[in-house]
């Protein structure tokens, strides 16, 4: 094997050189097309504590977490002045600690102290407008030092500790980090408000540290802060209601006059009688009427009794009646002035949601399962009919279910014949040489779980042949569209729709990535389902997403618990539970949240297994296999493939008990059997499974080891999210293989203990009644969790301190690095469904027409390269730049959404403001470039591999040593170039001058031991810079004590740089012979001595010239040690 490893290895180099002149080097290939395009600064978009990011932290504190703390310290009647002077006094505060821990830092690199100042800064007196609504730049002088230090090597080094400072202090506790006494409020405060204030000064604290350590320093622009709140009146107070905001809820008369709105209106009504409620005219959640697909001016709804109004009355009246509630308002709280409504500006606010999944009520959605498929649509506005159409499948051989299997049939001409229980009748009829010229499928979804999905992919048919995978998904959609249609149309009163009337949901496994959906989007618009220029007619709905979405919606009753009562979902706001979909090829898991208004925020990266109902099918066919024995199976399957399937589906019923099960015999497998040996014998030496009268009978414990490997893959995912800092409340069971009750039994006895086991009666239906409501409203989950780092690659103007020698190339006399990888979401980062993502690019050439854009993903956090071990390219795409009048000033905007089922971007010419959909490119081909690319990664992977190799025989230990000037192994070689090199030219003229060998070692290993001396206490004064702040434990405890390293690192590396002439100390007078000349010789020695003993002092863990171990003889000028070793200090 190794030698035949070896030879493969060999023929690749040996290719690899025929080809030299077409393939050439991985690198230069990406510099070629990446000198193409750059952009700004990239780094920051690595860096969690850049100028962008602070900002970000700063708008999330003044935007987000201030409303909350301002609602509770209003209704303590705390004054706005005093919590205006907290916050900057923290704000203050803290940049002041700051800069002392800068000039600490400073001091440590031995550059001079420098001056700040500040702008001159005004706080406006306003009344609960306490964060200013932009940031400037605190005023701060450079650094310049007039030691013989090399300042711009230096002072790269200084400001990357600062940095590792603010990295620190980014992972700290917070509450840790406020270490001084809490400020006296003044005035009769209590311990409660001081209890809300202490979680936003420390917030505030924290933020001004990190942006008070930005280069250039930031701070609250006070002088712009804004006048004043909006003001919110309160509603309800009659009725023992305070809130910002009345029911929308409007009563009218008999006669249709309108008397009352919001809480007026809901108590009014709910006091009324039978008789009385039923002549008036009571509307609520009335606005959903806008949900209609043809609105017009003549549009009725109805009321909660039955009654129609026109809706134009019903939201004109309730326009009017907020209109003049707001008037009378205002005008009391202005000393009687009177105001008109001409007099204001007004604005009415609507949702920002998808126009064509708003306004659409048509909506069809395709639950597309590896065993079992169906759909449900909805041609009504969701407030008139709540609950989507199903179609029920199988009428025509007596079954009546809300999916049919996901089989499709082929004749030998590849042309389509049947779907679904259709299709496996009629393959069920053919005899076994009619069944093997046809192509019959079942289970060909799960081909779309493979990691290289390419379209030309094929998959295998039932007898062996294959047929391409795209034409067999593309079939099956196009007679699942048809179908709808045809129904649809026989139900809608003579109505004529199309395709193009619906929107479309089609729903996929949340663990698919997005070559999968790619790949499924693709065969939906070879069915016709939608077609260029409306790709958005057509939404992807995550399983267990639109499984959960639909559970919300379900009452007390639609649910089974462990206990068999009814129980409902909690909807209450911080509810978390996981959603477990077990469908037929699939275990797909999330982790939901319930946020404020019932939307839903996935907690944990979606995660799973292709373990679930198919694994049992296996299961149960390979101990058929075992029972029929000696090739009877084998044969048995290759003869009567369509008897195989029959039996298989009689299987899919049986697995939904917890029993013994029994089913006859296949006719054929008997006479197959029977040729062997009687049918009795087969079953002597097989445990759980026995022969009775013609059939086939298996015993419950047989039946529940079917279901192991699948339940322990479930266990084993739901282990991990159970062990994580959240608080699960419930498990929710969904999908087809739920309604398993071993399946069912076995997440009760592991889990009901903590927490409660929850599925809904019709689970296998909950996904695609679901996926209508995701259709009509994707801001249903409102926060996703990105699975992947996603980037771009692109070059930027090349760095000598912080890029790869090997990255370099020149573009004219310009030196640039490519194949950065420029990060535009970070992996697990919560990202919001409707959240856009902005990159700013710009062109190098200037006759640039196109930007060719690599997309790449790693499970990395801060990836640098995008050939960096983990890193892989998942797609591309290309943006278009048609106008060059700018030339290179040309920016195009990149706005990416994350957040949604799907990765969509578009691309925005800044010049002209064109703006246009990019279309990503996810799915892998085999055209000439690819395979290129392929080999040369192969290729790169041989010399990684080789280069491993190799740093093993040398015992180099962590091979990015070898990158590092001041790795140990660099500091050995340093020192033996003192011992052998420079040593031996120094020695020779001291003996020259008669120079007593006992004085200069002597000399040196003083001289070795001030430079440790001096270090240490240099990294002390490091540590106490840094050891001011706590972290919170566990993997940030890690990445505080990593920083902490960097820095004195960093000190290393800018001793490394300096001028040698280090020794501060007086030198030692000497009173020999020749003292000048012995003097300037020792001078020498000494400071190449200090230099280097700084240099080893700051290795991790330190070193030292082994003194102990040196047999030292008297008058021998052999002085210096052989070796380094590990300081005890």
């Amino acid at each position: 094997m190794e030698t035949s490893l070896k030879e493969q290895l060999h023929k690749a180099i040996v290719a690899q050189k025929q080809k030299d002149k077409e393939l050439k080097s991985f690198k230069d290939r990406l510099a070629a097309m990446s000198y193409l395009f750059k952009s700004g600064d990239t780094e920051s978009m690595n860096n969690p504590v850049s100028k962008t990011r602070l900002i970000e932290m700063y708008d999330n504190l003044k935007l987000l977490q201030w409303p909350k703390v301002k609602d509770q310290l209003k209704s303590r009647s705390i004054q706005s002045k005093v919590v205006q002077g907290l916050i900057q006094e923290a704000f203050r505060t803290a940049a002041g600690e700051a800069n002392k821990k800068k000039q600490q830092i400073e001091e440590a690199f031995g550059l001079n102290e420098y001056s700040s100042g500040q702008a001159p800064q005004k706080v406006l007196d306003c009344r609960t407008v306490i964060f200013p609504a932009v940031i400037c730049f605190s005023l701060e002088t450079e650094f310049y030092s007039i030691s013989v230090v090399p300042v711009f090597q230096v002072k790269e080094y200084r400001q990357l500790t600062v940095q590792n400072l603010q990295m620190t202090l980014f992972h700290t506790n917070k509450e840790e980090l406020l270490k001084t006494g809490f400020p006296e409020l003044g005035g009769p405060y209590s311990e409660e408000v001081k209890v809300d204030l202490r979680p936003l000064i420390s917030e505030c604290y924290w933020l001004s540290c990190l942006m008070a350590l930005n280069n250039p320093p930031l701070q609250p622009d006070w002088r712009n802060l804004e006048k004043s709140d909006p003001y919110l009146p309160r509603w309800g107070k009659e009725y023992g209601f305070d809130t910002p905001k009345t029911p929308t809820c409007i009563l009218f008369n008999e006669d249709e006059k309108c008397l009352s709105f919001g809480y007026e209106a809901k108590m009014a009504y709910k006091e009324m009688t039978g008789e009385e409620a039923k002549k008036h005219y009571f509307f609520e959640d009335f606005k959903m009427a806008l949900y209609s697909k043809k609105l017009s001016s003549n549009l009725e709804i109805k009321d909660a009794t039955g009654k129609s109004m026109k809706a134009l009355k019903v939201f004109s009246e309730s326009l009017r009646f907020l209109k003049e509630d707001a008037l009378r308002t205002i005008s009391r709280n202005t000393k009687g002035k009177i105001l008109l409504a001409s007099d204001f500006t007004w604005v009415l606010t609507q949702q920002a949601r998808p126009v064509q999944a708003m306004e659409n009520s048509y909506i069809i959605a395709i639950d597309f399962g590896t065993a079992y498929s169906g759909y449900v649509f909805n041609i009504t506005p969701s407030y008139l009919e709540p609950d989507p159409k199903i179609k029920m499948w199988g009428k025509e051989i007596g079954l009546d279910t809300p999916k049919t299997p996901t089989c499709i049939l082929f004749d030998e001409s590849e042309k389509f014949v049947a779907f679904g229980y259709q299709a496996t009748e009629t393959y069920n009829r053919m005899g076994g040489e009619d069944g093997k010229k046809h192509y019959f499928f079942q289970n060909f979804k799960m081909a779309l779980y493979s990691e290289e999905l390419r379209r030309d992919m094929k998959i295998k048919a039932a007898n062996g042949k294959e047929m391409t995978a795209l034409k067999v998904f593309t079939e099956a959609l196009k007679f699942l569209k048809d179908d709808a249609l045809k129904t649809i149309s026989a139900n809608a009163a003579g109505m004529v729709l199309l395709a193009s009337d619906f929107i479309w949901v089609l729903t996929v496994p949340a663990i698919w990535d997005q070559s999968a959906k790619q790949f499924m989007r693709e065969a939906a618009m070879e069915a016709g389902i939608v077609e260029e220029g409306s790709e958005e007619n057509l939404v992807m709905a995550l399983e267990p997403e639109a499984a959960s979405i639909w559970c919300k919606k379900l009452p007390s009753d639609g649910f089974i618990s462990e206990k068999h009562n009814g129980t409902p979902l909690d909807q209450r706001q911080g509810s978390q539970y996981i959603v477990v979909d077990c469908g037929g090829g699939t275990i797909d898991i999330t982790v939901h949240e319930v946020l404020h208004g019932g939307a839903l925020k996935e907690l944990h990266k979606a995660s799973g297994n292709d373990l679930g109902g198919q694994t049992v099918d296996r299961k149960f066919k390979e101990f058929l296999r075992e029972i029929f024995c000696d090739g009877v199976w084998d044969e048995y399957e290759e003869k009567y493939p369509s008897e195989v399937q029959k039996l298989m589906y009689d299987f899919t019923r049986l697995k939904q008990v917890d029993e013994d099960v029994q089913f006859i015999c296949p006719f054929n497998l008997g006479q197959v059997a029977q040729k062997k040996k009687d049918l009795e014998k087969f079953f002597e030496s097989v445990k759980g499974a026995s022969w009775n009268e013609g059939s086939i009978k298996i015993s419950k414990e047989k039946m529940k080891y079917f279901f192991e490997e699948s339940l322990q893959g479930i266990t084993r995912n739901l282990r991990i999210i159970l062990d994580k800092n959240f608080k699960i409340e419930y498990i929710l069971l969904v999908g087809g293989l739920a309604n398993s009750q071993i399946l069912h039994q076995y997440i009760i006895d592991q889990f009901s203990d903590t927490c409660r086991i929850l599925c809904p009666f019709r689970a296998q239906e909950a996904i695609m009644r679901g996926a209508v409501e995701f259709g009509r409203d994707p801001s249903w989950v409102a926060s996703r969790k990105s699975p992947y780092t996603y980037g771009v690659a692109l070059c930027e103007p090349f760095d000598e301190l912080k890029h790869k020698p090997e990255k370099k190339f020149m573009i004219g006399r310009e030196k640039w690095c490519c194949d950065r990888f420029i990060t535009l979401v970070r992996v697990r980062e919560d990202v919001w469904w409707d959240e856009i993502r902005e990159h700013i690019l710009r062109p190098v050439d200037k006759y640039q027409t196109r930007m060719e854009m690599r997309f790449y993903r790693t499970e990395r956090n801060f990836p640098k390269y995008v050939d960096d071990l983990g890193v892989e390219e998942a797609g591309s795409f290309d943006v278009e730049m048609p106008n060059i009048s700018g030339g290179r000033e040309r920016l195009v905007k990149l706005e990416i959404r994350f957040g949604s089922t799907e990765i969509t971007a578009t691309a925005t010419d800044m010049t002209s403001g064109s703006k246009g959909l990019i279309k990503f490119d996810f799915i892998r081909t085999d055209d000439p470039s690819y395979t290129i690319t392929k080999i040369r990664k192969e290729l790169k992977s041989l010399k990684d591999r080789l280069a491993q190799d190799m740093a093993v025989s040398i015992k180099t230990g962590d091979t990015e040593s070898m990158n590092d000037p001041v790795s140990k192994t660099r500091l050995t070689e340093m020192y033996d170039s003192l011992k052998l090199e420079k040593w031996t030219g120094i020695k020779d003229l001291l003996k020259s001058n008669k120079t007593s060998p006992e004085f200069t070692r002597a000399l040196v290993q003083k001289t070795f031991k001030e430079a440790a001396e001096e270090m240490i206490r240099k990294k002390h004064q490091i540590e106490e810079t840094f050891g001011s702040t706590e972290c919170s434990g566990g993997q940030e405890h890690q990445k505080v004590e990593g920083y902490r390293k960097l820095a004195v690192h960093n000190l290393q590396l800018a001793l490394y740089h300096s001028n040698k002439d280090l020794l501060k100390s007086p030198f030692p007078k000497y009173e020999g012979e020749k003292a000048e000349d012995v003097m300037v010789n020792l001078r020498r020695l000494t400071s190449e001595c200090y230099w280097l003993g700084c240099l080893i002092a700051l290795n991790n863990p330190p070193l030292q010239p082994d003194w102990e171990s040196q047999h030292y003889m008297k008058n021998s000028w052999n002085i210096f040690p052989q070796r380094l070793k590990d300081s005890d200090k």
